[in-house]
């Protein structure tokens, strides 16, 4: 299951990936989020997963680009942060 959602997945990366803007000019926010989600695993039960999402906004609030950044169930935990 896992190997078809991953070839689905880089067939469509690039489709699915959003243009970072034209003008950094226009960006007058940045918004930074951390977020943890507890998974339950297959075989080693439940482990905690780690998304970043940046988002950059214009001057009237309207976002104009969103990046995520995720790390998979307690692989480097700590140097996410960092």
């Amino acid at each position: 299951m896992a190997d078809s959602v991953a070839s689905v997945v880089l067939m469509k990366e690039e489709i699915w990936e959003s243009a970072t803007p034209e003008n950094f000019a226009d960006v007058k926010n940045i918004a930074v989020g951390l977020d943890v989600a507890i998974m339950l695993t297959y075989k080693e039960g439940y482990k905690m997963a780690i998304l970043d999402t940046i988002a950059l906004y214009d001057g009237e609030g309207e976002r104009m680009y969103t990046t995520y950044i995720i790390v998979s169930p307690e692989q480097g935990k700590a140097e996410f942060k960092e």
